[in-house]
């Protein structure tokens, strides 16, 4: 990793713990990428399934974009 890097890496046991974070801690214009270090075999039978699992979550937490205001859903 460069040296000039500034920014704080944040690593947690699972998506449901991150997401946690997220909707805590989010202002507006905050950047989260969410992205795996590693293969999750044992938490996920596949790739697909924590694709799967990702989006229900994603799509739970913009459910009512009213109540958490703070985050803006970019695609």
């Amino acid at each position: 990793m460069s040296e000039s890097y500034k920014r704080e890496i944040i690593t947690y046991k699972d998506m449901d713990a991150a997401f946690d974070f997220i909707k805590s801690n989010a202002e507006s214009n905050d950047v989260c990428l969410l992205s795996p270090a590693a293969a999750s075999y044992d938490q996920y039978v596949n790739f697909e399934e924590r694709g799967s699992i990702f989006k229900k979550i994603v799509e739970e937490l913009f459910a009512n974009e009213n109540d958490n205001s703070r985050i803006k859903k970019t695609i």
